[in-house]
């Protein structure tokens, strides 16, 4: 374990480093000035403890509505600003069905190529349909 004061943005900080069955954990506690070492040392015992018990925090899921939300966020800008780039989003969303599923699989993917190259589209307008 390494647990140390380190300045972070012009002031003294308890920073923690360590790793438990094979997995590296690092963070930063507080202000040096909130705290001792001692308490420092029992913070850090404390998200050891956690983590033997309850295991690693898992990340939150990206969820479908992630994308609506960032288009939401700046369909105004991009509208006014933008056109051309809000014009083929928003053509794009319409015609990607498997945009509006909770989890997207490498099947939604495949299928939808199979289906536009039957329409006769290029596969370099797929690919930049998909990126």
């Amino acid at each position: 374990m390494w647990l140390r004061g380190v300045k972070k943005n012009g002031v003294k900080t308890w920073y923690y480093d360590f790793t438990l069955k094979r997995k590296r954990y690092r963070g930063w506690l507080g202000p040096v000035s909130t705290m001792t070492k001692r308490q420092a040392k029992k913070a850090v015992e404390k998200i050891k403890a956690d983590l033997i018990l309850n295991g690693p925090k898992q990340k939150k899921p990206k969820g479908s509505k992630l994308h609506k939300q960032v288009f939401e966020n700046y369909r105004t800008y991009i509208e006014i600003h933008r056109p051309k780039t809000y014009a083929s989003v928003k053509y794009l969303f319409k015609r990607f069905s498997f945009f509006h599923k909770d989890e997207i699989r490498q099947s939604d993917i495949v299928s939808y190529q199979k289906k536009r190259i039957q329409q006769g589209v290029s596969g370099a307008t797929i690919n930049r349909e998909l990126h």
